[in-house]
């Protein structure tokens, strides 16, 4: 660890120190690294089209190229994919994987690899079973 932080302090080309307590480095490969008071670093990617956010209480956010917003919540082991087509992916700590599409419909993908569609009516639901087979039910 010591190793590493004295090849980040070598890496360090300029280091700006802001009046609000904010922290800019920029280094030798062109990243920049905003470092807040409150303990948060913002780091942008030498071609600035990544941005990883840490924030003091574990979780990261991460901005891609393709413009996906990929949040990580510390606390709950959570993984929240925004895509640019409004197309949401929640991947949680016992593999249950959640996908909310922009027309409300939400399938769910259960651990035992049970599937559950939700309607965005939210009259209707179907279970894709791991044997192959379907139940739908209508409320």
């Amino acid at each position: 660890l010591h190793q590493e932080r004295k090849k980040y302090e070598e890496g360090v080309q300029e280091k700006i120190e802001y009046h609000d307590g904010k922290v800019e480095e920029v280094l030798s490969d062109g990243r920049r690294i905003l470092t807040f008071r409150d303990g948060t670093k913002k780091e942008i990617s030498a071609d600035k089209r990544m941005t990883t956010i840490s924030f003091s209480n574990g979780d990261v956010k991460k901005i891609m190229p393709d413009q996906r917003v990929i949040y990580y919540y510390a606390d709950a082991q959570t993984i929240h994919t925004a895509y640019t087509d409004g197309l949401e992916v929640l991947q949680f700590p016992n593999n249950q994987i959640e996908k909310h599409y922009p027309d409300g419909t939400q399938e769910i993908v259960f651990p035992d690899h049970t599937v559950k569609c939700l309607y965005s009516d939210g009259l209707k639901e179907t279970f894709f079973f791991q044997d192959g087979t379907a139940e739908k039910v209508e409320k």
